[in-house]
């Protein structure tokens, strides 16, 4: 949920997902989700709290705070993600992509093209491996 408001941008990710609608989208419904109510708008609740914070390390604290109101939109989050996460495939392409170039995520970092390690920088090996997936899809067609 940390960098989802912003990974849901980008075409080759909604096109890896099958162009699903996560829960914390404002188009989002029920029948979409297979969430109820109340934990849809739980999560919600969550994602805004999680998405105002500035920055991927302030986004991962506010997730990780252990609030009692926060629990419902935590355990429908992770219902969601595992109801769904397998069906895209995402880990299986993103592992074929980095094994075709003979790469792995800490092999982009070590190798300078996002200088010292930080947790801006991992955001975008992100985007590049996201990158590579859609121009893998491209060429698997």
């Amino acid at each position: 949920m940390a960098i989802a408001d912003t990974i849901w941008e980008y075409p080759v990710w909604q096109e890896c997902t099958k162009n699903t609608v996560p829960p914390f989208h404002k188009d989002a419904k029920t029948g979409d989700t297979k969430l109820t109510k109340r934990q849809l708008e739980a999560v919600q609740a969550l994602a805004r709290c999680v998405h105002g914070a500035t920055g991927y390390t302030k986004r991962l604290k506010e997730f990780a705070k252990n609030q009692d109101n926060d629990k419902v939109g935590k355990e429908a989050w992770s219902k969601w993600i595992r109801s769904n996460f397998g069906a895209w495939n995402v880990r299986k392409d993103v592992e074929s992509v980095l094994d075709m170039h003979k790469r792995h995520p800490r092999q982009l970092i070590s190798e300078g093209r996002f200088g010292s390690v930080s947790v801006g920088r991992l955001i975008r090996v992100c985007e590049e491996i996201t990158a590579c997936i859609g121009r893998w899809t491209r060429y698997r067609r």
